[in-house]
């Protein structure tokens, strides 16, 4: 087993490495070296976590659940998410039988951010099924895990799991949170292969009626229940997610009227912060659609809200007009919103992609006005602003600053 384990951690880097382990007098105790793996992991040093986790193996020391366990948390920390899932694999082959805990671990490695796209979604539904017996927290864990890569059937098949374990009480708000944003990832993928040769249009109306139908069943349980902080934030991303579904189901009418519905029931909104996100949630499919009555009808709310735009809901918004040929009212929308969105206070506060999504839309309206004869003050003004937006993301790109 030592062997086996041993190839996939970090080499020791220094030969006085091994002498400072044996100054610490560890000899084989595993409690102590997870003591130590786990102490360094939480002092944000990894990497001597998992170079002491290679000592240990060196040294014969029994190869425990919990020391696995910790030396995942290490390698999720330095979102070495290969190394994690193949040390994970050996130390089954290792006849170790992985605890709730230590699978759940490697579910966060393999479903974090920057790694999910790269991970094949067949192996997380293998280790959301692995425990025989799991806790509900684990099928939280596995909820989310699952969500994050829109396997929605998986993800209702846990959430089922946890409407049962919680009968007769509703299950969890986060749960159902947790499996609205399962459509939103799943619709982030695209349409599915074997639906791309069929009726398209009649998959969308199925897909929505379905996430309609958890919709209301989320409200019907927690809608007019105060919330506090958290279920408050809880379920205005929810809101947020459910909006985008809808609006990438080429539902934007229907999810321009549910938040309508919010912004005039004023229970409703007392338990939701609305926000630029959610308008912008509306925005994404009405570009694909450009539904310009729809979008006006955002802008209007947008207005009598007092929300202002943010980089997305500007981009999508010169994007549907640009769609429809409105090339003057883009660039009315642009004059009148984009001063505030390019302060430097304003692109140092935000995420490199929306700036980048935001400067794409400006380059496409500047190419239109040119297209249109205009090379006046408008067509001179949108392109000093695409140069202020390049500077901004090569400077980020180079110091490593908000390129999130």
């Amino acid at each position: 087993m030592r062997c086996k384990l041993l190839g996939f951690l970090d080499n020791a880097q220094e030969n006085n490495f091994s002498l400072r382990m044996d100054a610490m007098r560890l000899g084989k105790d595993e409690l102590a070296w997870g003591c130590l793996i786990r102490a360094l992991t939480a002092a944000r040093i990894p990497d001597q976590a998992v170079a002491v986790g290679r000592e240990a193996i060196q040294r014969g020391v029994i190869m425990s659940d919990s020391l696995i366990f910790f030396l995942l948390e290490a390698l999720r920390a330095m979102s070495r998410w290969r190394e994690a899932d193949t040390f994970f694999r050996s130390s089954i082959d290792s006849g170790i039988a992985p605890h709730e805990r230590t699978v759940g671990s490697l579910l966060r490695t393999l479903t974090a951010p920057k790694t999910r796209r790269f991970v094949d979604p067949e192996r997380i539904i293998e280790l959301a099924r692995l425990p025989e017996e799991p806790s509900p927290r684990f099928r939280v864990v596995s909820l989310v895990a699952l969500a994050s890569i829109g396997e929605v059937e998986e993800a209702k098949r846990v959430f089922r799991f946890l409407e049962k374990e919680a009968h007769p009480d509703p299950a969890d708000e986060r749960a159902f949170s947790i499996l609205i944003g399962s459509y939103a990832s799943y619709l982030e993928k695209g349409v599915p292969e074997h639906v791309r040769d069929r009726d398209i249009r009649g998959w969308y109306v199925q897909f929505n009626a379905s996430l309609d139908e958890l919709w209301g069943k989320y409200m019907s349980f927690y809608g007019k229940v105060p919330p506090g902080k958290q279920a408050k934030e809880a379920r205005s991303r929810a809101f947020q997610r459910y909006l985008w579904s809808k609006s990438r189901c080429m539902c934007c009418e229907e999810a321009a009227d549910a938040l309508e519905d919010v912004l005039k029931d004023r229970a409703a909104k007392k338990w939701l912060n609305i926000g630029q996100a959610h308008f912008a949630a509306v925005l994404t499919g009405v570009e694909i659609t450009c539904d310009t009555v729809v979008l006006e009808r955002i802008l209007d709310l947008m207005e009598q809200e007092g929300v202002r735009h943010d980089h997305r809901s500007l981009a999508f918004s010169i994007g549907a007009m640009l769609g429809q040929g409105d090339t003057v009212g883009a660039v009315k929308l642009v004059q009148r919103n984009l001063p505030s969105l390019v302060t430097t206070h304003a692109l140092e506060n935000q995420r490199g992609y929306r700036v980048k999504l935001l400067l794409r839309r400006l380059e496409m309206l500047l190419q239109s006005v040119r297209e249109s004869g205009g090379e006046g003050e408008s067509a001179r003004e949108v392109a000093r602003v695409c140069r202020r937006l390049e500077t901004h993301l090569e400077s980020s790109l180079r110091e490593g600053g908000n390129w999130r």
